[in-house]
């Protein structure tokens, strides 16, 4: 009677011990399954950021581009304004009925206001050129940087993810051994 007892016991214990294996295993699957989901929210959070970012870039530049556009045609209307003020009032310097010195002095006066309202459009035209250019490359800067912090964060969540695995196969040991 007592060795039957024993036996019933010792079966019991078996019967315990292959059920808690059992509910170990899908205790650990369910984990992985967690962990395997979170990391997949992470990797798509990443690409959606990384998307944005790239978004952001080609529409900041396609502005950029578009106000240098404007202002180059501004500029380019001013000029010809100027050079039409410049014939104007070269026509007037010659209509004016003054000959020898005193019309050349007049004429080069003209011209030396062309010039000079000339060489300030073309300097608006080159400082808004190098500000474009300072404004693109800042903007691509800052995307290469933040690209480079999505790939940290990347390399992140895969380290975590490995350490969450290492985990649960640590706790599924661990439940094993007690059962």
């Amino acid at each position: 009677f007592d060795y039957n007892n024993q036996m019933n016991a010792y079966n019991a214990g078996i019967e315990a011990f292959d059920q808690q294996l059992d509910y170990n295993d899908l205790a650990a699957e369910i984990s992985l399954g967690d962990n395997t989901r979170k990391f997949n929210e992470q990797l798509t959070e990443i690409g959606f950021k990384n998307e944005d970012l790239l978004d952001q870039l080609n529409w900041q530049t396609r502005e950029m581009t578009q106000n240098l556009q404007a202002n180059t045609a501004e500029l380019a209307t001013k000029a010809e304004g100027a050079k039409l003020e410049s014939l104007q009032a070269a026509g007037k310097v010659r209509a004016s009925g003054q000959t020898g010195r005193s019309a050349r002095k007049g004429l080069q006066s003209v011209l030396a206001e062309a010039g000079t309202a000339n060489k300030a459009i073309m300097d608006m035209y080159a400082k808004q050129e190098m500000s474009y250019g300072l404004q693109v490359d800042k903007s691509f800067k800052q995307a290469t940087f933040n690209q480079r912090q999505l790939a940290e964060s990347m390399k992140s969540a895969s380290s975590q993810f490995e350490s969450d695995l290492q985990h649960t196969q640590l706790q599924k040991l661990n439940a094993n051994l007690a059962a």
